[in-house]
């Protein structure tokens, strides 16, 4: 009974903690959860010869994002069916080729995203252990504006 009640309580411990509990499994990406954000938040960049990657800081939202991200606050990001965690990171990156139209053709549209607060932007991300959220496609849903 008692090894049965620590199985019990560390199943429970680990579905309760683990940032991908619960957060919709992205299509086709091993590891990945869908993560919607509402713009209206900073991002950096990065440059490089052929790459450039793209940080964005958020605020976790108090709220789940819901199936459309409207009732998100500006700046702030959250899974469809609960807020992100204290946990889990609040800054997500992208790369993008820098020789490539269709990445780049990608962040510009993310970005113009970023800075409007009345568009939300659907990213498939996985945690990668370092504090940050990646973003693993060029495949974003934006919806601008609602």
């Amino acid at each position: 009974m008692k090894t049965l009640l620590t199985f019990v309580s560390a199943l429970f411990f680990t579905i309760a903690v683990s940032p991908s509990a619960y957060a919709r499994p992205c299509a086709g990406n091993q590891g990945g959860f869908t993560l919607t954000c509402r713009g209206g938040f900073p991002i950096q960049n990065h440059g490089g010869e052929n790459t450039s990657r793209k940080d964005i800081t958020f605020v976790r939202s108090p709220n789940a994002a819901g199936s459309s991200g409207r009732t998100l606050a500006p700046g702030t990001c959250a899974w469809e069916d609960r807020p992100v965690s204290p946990n889990e990171p609040a800054r997500f990156y992208y790369s993008v080729s820098t020789t490539n139209a269709g990445t780049q053709g990608w962040f510009n549209l993310v970005s113009q995203c970023t800075f409007n607060n009345r568009c939300t932007v659907e990213v498939c991300v996985r945690n990668d252990g370092a504090g940050n959220l990646q973003v693993l496609t060029n495949h974003a849903i934006v919806r601008f504006p609602f």
